[in-house]
């Protein structure tokens, strides 16, 4: 079962559920979190793939232009997990996937197209996909399960 949060309206069925808004937005990523809870009885897996790209030549990116990315491609993923992540440990543990795409490989001010790509989300993952997962909890302490 799904949540899946978009800017635009999307299809639902008994297994999607749509979220209207961005995930910069403190209140959609919270309303995704609450809705997996109350539609779907928890929250297991979370995978951030919201992104966009808007190219410029460097020197004529505009301010807006760059903070817009930022906010979708990074604060984004940074409040959908801070949503997340208490309700997930609260549920024993599970999984987050930050997705981001392909043409980070080629970010630089200067990519081959003298486009400037700004793409945080990459620098913190050694791969374009990267996942973390969060263990099992046990006892009241919230520490991680290590099998001990």
């Amino acid at each position: 079962s799904i949540v899946a949060v978009d800017v635009q309206p999307s299809a639902e069925d008994d297994r999607v559920v749509g979220v209207i808004g961005s995930v910069a937005d403190p209140a959609v990523a919270d309303e995704a979190v609450r809705t997996a809870i109350d539609r779907f009885g928890g929250l297991h897996v979370v995978a951030n793939v919201a992104g966009i790209l808007r190219t410029a030549n460097a020197h004529e990116h505009s301010l807006e232009m760059w903070q817009q990315v930022l906010d979708v491609n990074l604060t984004g993923t940074f409040l959908v997990c801070k949503a997340a992540i208490p309700v997930l440990l609260e549920g024993g543990g599970g999984a987050i996937v930050n997705q981001s795409s392909d043409t980070v490989l080629a970010s630089r001010i200067d990519s081959g197209n003298g486009r400037l790509k700004p793409s945080g989300v990459f620098a913190k993952c050694p791969s374009p996909t990267c996942a973390v997962f969060l263990p099992p909890v046990s006892g009241d302490n919230e520490k991680p399960n290590t099998g001990d």
